[in-house]
């Protein structure tokens, strides 16, 4: 049977995968050094060939890379809510969403200051970035989606 989803439940769901986008984000900022370089690690030894493994350039990028892919994961799912949002409700709920996501990202480099980690405003302004790359995403999706109803309604 297929489940048709009506307003409220979009908007349920997508503030729910904004709870655990921003709460799996927090809780890899929790985690001390030795944790956070511990899956770094694995994330290296299964993406990167043996040969490259011990440069800490890789690791390095690695740690950038998650950082960028956790935001840009995270600004996808917001702005698809604004865009949801601006849709049903015919206002901009854009500069929330960049609010949003600059917030986690300064509460990001907060949390992890309480930790044996530092923070660095390099890593807010990495985050910004995977969370405007992932506003693009979202918009890309929604004028692909767009499109393809056009199509079908002709």
């Amino acid at each position: 049977m297929y489940l048709k989803l009506t307003k409220h439940r979009k908007i349920i769901a997508f503030v729910l995968a904004i709870v655990c986008s921003t709460l799996f984000i927090i809780s890899n900022s929790l985690m001390d050094s030795e944790a956070s370089h511990g899956v770094s690690n694995g994330v290296i030894e299964l993406l990167i060939p043996e040969k490259y493994q011990d440069s800490s350039v890789v690791s390095f990028v690695v740690r950038k890379a998650g950082h960028l892919i956790e935001f840009a994961i995270l600004g996808t799912i917001v702005m698809s809510l604004a865009l949801f949002l601006q849709r049903e409700k015919g206002k901009s709920f854009i500069g929330y969403a960049l609010f949003y996501v600059l917030s986690v990202g300064v509460m990001d480099e907060h949390v992890q200051s309480f930790s044996d980690r530092t923070s660095s405003t390099d890593d807010i302004f990495l985050d910004f970035c995977g969370a405007l790359l992932g506003f693009a995403v979202a918009v890309a999706i929604r004028f692909l989606v767009s499109k393809l109803k056009e199509r079908k309604q002709k």
